[in-house]
């Protein structure tokens, strides 16, 4: 009876390890689609009188497209420039403001201009490594007045990653993981407890 028990516990605590992603994955989605089903959905019923399932989300994705094929033209971007100015002058709010869209930014920006490669560093002391995201591989003013050869890695705190710390370190104290943004972003978020593996390791154990 004990081994049966161990054995159905098990497969209880693998099947809500394989549920819950799913979960969640669905709540977040059908929220944000009862939301705009609503917002956009109750602006719907005033015109037409009566309210239409789905419609409210299709305006709401249909507003989005619209607001970013309107933020691509020069009005736009003078239209949008201001709110971002009045936003930014906010005590608080700017501070949110500002570290979602530099997160953002960073990882929908090419390359050369985001974030590069996960890194590992030590960091907040000796004998501890830290996760982080290499920003610039040659910082030549920094590096010239430090005098060494120095790479700048933003270190995300968990499990909020729109703030964090910025650091200055050495070349030779960075070590490369082979870890794609995505997945270095899914480990800090989840505080360690999804860590993925590489493509010939998951082979081998199959």
């Amino acid at each position: 009876m004990k081994k049966i028990g161990r054995a159905l516990r098990t497969y209880l605590i693998t099947g809500i390890v394989l549920l819950l992603p799913l979960a969640v994955t669905i709540y977040l989605l059908w929220t944000a689609f009862s939301l705009a089903d609503r917002a956009f959905g109750s602006i719907l019923k005033a015109i037409v009188g009566q309210h239409l399932p789905g419609v409210g989300a299709i305006l709401t994705v249909t507003f989005v497209i619209g607001l970013g094929m309107f933020a691509r033209n020069v009005v736009g971007r003078r239209v949008i420039s201001f709110f971002e100015q009045v936003f930014t002058r906010i005590p608080l709010v700017s501070n949110i403001y500002n570290a979602v869209k530099q997160l953002l930014h960073a990882f929908t920006t090419p390359k050369d201009t985001g974030f590069k490669h996960v890194v590992m560093i030590e960091f907040p002391r000796r004998g501890m490594q830290s996760i982080g995201f290499l920003t610039n591989n040659k910082p030549l003013r920094l590096s010239k007045e430090v005098g060494d050869d120095l790479v700048t890695v933003f270190v995300p705190t968990t499990p909020n990653q729109t703030t964090g710390f910025f650091l200055a370190v050495t070349r030779d104290e960075v070590m490369y993981l082979d870890m794609k943004l995505e997945e270095g972003l899914k480990m800090i978020m989840s505080s360690g407890i999804i860590v993925p593996e590489k493509d010939d390791e998951s082979a081998s154990n199959t």
